[in-house]
């Protein structure tokens, strides 16, 4: 690669940390919306409730989103077009709404964020036309019938990941790559159910991780354990490489205070997501100097695991980078008290107690795992699988 095509990859990765920045991701929360590119149709539109299910659903899959959708203008309006449980219909659908409620509340609950991504290869005049096809086949399910086969047309019951991904694969998306990242996500998901069900969390009397096991057993999650399916992230697009963000927004609220510990690990494993996307296609050798420093030691580690000789794959990429998270037991620790603060909210005693418990995970859990400690070989277990 030319030194100008090295420039054009760094460029890109900062344009799109300076989205984030903007938004309020790495610095305090702006008092109104941050500037940013217009939102348009065929926008794939990420979103983070403040309420405890989709705290759950976000942790869990090492995410910072719990929901997505798609932009649609009509009559100059930008709508957003999703499958939600509170659609129309018995036990929800798919649903037509304002951006500007979608992106700021749901049920009369705030939201924490959102992130808007934009692919400019799609044929977008086809998106109104794939939203209503597929709106017409879809009902939701909070697991979907066709998870199964990425890109198959909406049919049966969906949820808001298949249904913007059978909308997306109608426009054009090629997506098979799409998978690896599922097997990832069942990875994670999965772990979390096991390590709970052994006792990994009744050592610190984790309360965060014990609401969500609550939520799991309403839904039937809980028997999920031995499920072979392909478990997508509502996020899948922010991993894909031909995807640019062009808008990110935390939007003011006493609620964000809450969640700013919560948003640690999103901001550590973003700038390493992006890294992967934009140096998709170039060999390891190639990738600025400035990039990996930019992006923190998380994606360095895992560059460095790449073969020197091949191209970058950046879903392949991003995929390590999840799976290395995964194999951190320290953030199955740190995840689930940074949900106990952003649901609960801690006066500064119980929060330096908190800091002072993740700061100290990571050498109780090597004592832990020197003891023969059965939760930690269960987690060992789960991390040699996904190997």
């Amino acid at each position: 690669m030319a030194a100008k095509s090295a420039h054009e990859v760094f460029e890109k990765y900062t344009r799109d940390l300076r989205a984030y920045i903007a938004g309020g991701l790495f610095e305090n929360v702006p008092s109104g919306d941050a500037g940013h590119e217009p939102i348009r149709t065929g926008d794939v539109l990420l979103r983070l409730p403040a309420m405890e299910e989709s705290l759950a659903i976000a942790s869990v899959m090492l995410s910072g989103y719990s929901h997505c959708g798609i932009a649609v203008e009509e009559r100059g309006r930008i709508f957003v077009a999703d499958c939600h449980p509170s659609g129309s219909g018995e036990g929800g659908n798919t649903r037509f709404i304002p951006f500007e409620t979608w992106s700021r509340e749901e049920s009369g609950t705030s939201m924490v964020h959102w992130l808007a991504l934009r692919h400019t290869a799609l044929d977008v005049s086809s998106c109104a036309r794939a939203v209503d096809d597929i709106s017409k086949t879809t009902r939701f399910g909070l697991m979907a019938d066709h998870f199964g086969r990425v890109g198959e047309p909406g049919k049966g019951t969906g949820n808001c990941t298949s249904f913007l991904l059978a909308i997306l694969a109608r426009m054009g998306l090629d997506c098979t790559d799409v998978e690896a990242l599922g097997r990832v996500n069942q990875h994670t998901f999965l772990t979390f159910l096991k390590i709970m069900e052994a006792g990994f969390y009744d050592l610190i009397r984790e309360q965060g991780a014990r609401r969500f096991m609550n939520i799991a057993r309403e839904y039937g999650i809980t028997g999920m354990l031995g499920w072979k399916g392909v478990m997508l992230p509502p996020a899948f697009a922010e991993m894909l490489p031909g995807f640019k963000v062009v808008a990110y927004q935390r939007p003011s609220g006493k609620h964000q205070d809450h969640f700013a510990p919560w948003l640690e690990h999103y901001r550590r494993t973003i700038t390493a997501l992006r890294a992967a996307a934009s140096c998709h296609g170039i060999a390891p050798a190639q990738v600025p100097v400035e990039l990996v420093k930019a992006s923190g030691s998380l994606f360095g580690r895992v560059l460095a695991g790449e073969p020197r000789e091949c191209p970058l794959d950046g879903v392949r990429l991003a995929s390590r980078i999840l799976m290395a998270e995964s194999s951190d037991p320290s953030n199955y620790i740190r995840i689930p008290i940074g949900a106990r603060h952003a649901l609960n909210g801690q006066g500064a005693t119980q929060r330096l107690c908190s800091q002072a418990m993740i700061l100290a995970t990571p050498a109780v859990l090597h004592a832990a795992r020197l003891l023969g400690w059965k939760p930690i070989k269960v987690f060992d277990a789960c991390a040699k699988e996904g190997l």
